[in-house]
Parts: structure tokens; sequence; C-alpha cells
């Protein structure tokens, strides 16, 4: 192999090599529900904090989903005695203010307001 196609060569492989991790990476991350299609309060917030973008994403829209009304609820779980829970909520809050500041997400931060 000549010295130009190994230049060209090297960043294919590492771009290769790394969609590869996030295709996997992306594959196996899913929001965990233990009753039904959708998952409770209490089984989203088990999993905070996130341990990566993609669950980060995944619990957000499913939290998105409990409209208003959960998030009122998860507003309630931050004065829980239990205070792992609170940390747990305070994550989730915080992890919802960014997910609702992107672009195209009006709705839900006036739902994100709404619940607040």
């Amino acid at each position: 192999m000549n010295r130009k196609s190994k230049i060209f060569y090297t960043p294919l492989k590492i771009i290769g090599i790394s969609l590869s991790i996030l295709l996997i990476a992306c594959s196996t991350t899913t929001v965990k529900s233990t009753k039904g299609n959708e998952p409770s309060l209490q089984e989203l917030l088990q999993q905070e904090p996130a341990v990566n973008a993609t669950q980060a994403y995944l619990i957000n829209a499913a939290l998105m989903r409990t409209a208003a009304p959960g998030i009122s609820n998860l507003c309630l779980v931050l004065r829980d005695e239990d205070k792992q829970s609170a940390i747990q909520a305070e994550y989730a809050l915080n992890s919802l203010a960014m997910y609702v500041t992107r672009t195209g997400a009006a709705n839900e931060r006036q739902e994100l307001l709404q619940g607040v």
C-alpha cells in the first residue's frame, strides 16, 4: 500500500470503528419497564442518572409522555423523605430542562412549564 492510500485508509478505518461502537451502544440502550408499554415514574427515576446520552434521551422522552401531571408528580418527589428518590428526581428535572431546549421542542417546553 502506498503512502497516499494509508493517509485515506486510516481515517476511514477510525470512522468505521467509531460508527460500529456507536451502533452497538445505541442498540443496547433501552428504557426499562416491568409493566405494560410505558414505564412508571418510579421505574424511570431508578434509571437516573442516565449512563449515556441515548438513555437520557429515552428517559426524557418517556417522562414527557407523562405530560404535565407526570412532571408535577416528579416535582413532588423532590420533597420525598427518601433522599435517593429526591436526588434521582433532581437529576431527571435537570435532564428534562436540557431536553426541552433542543430545536423544535417548543411544545415540550410549554408542557414542562405547565407541569412545574
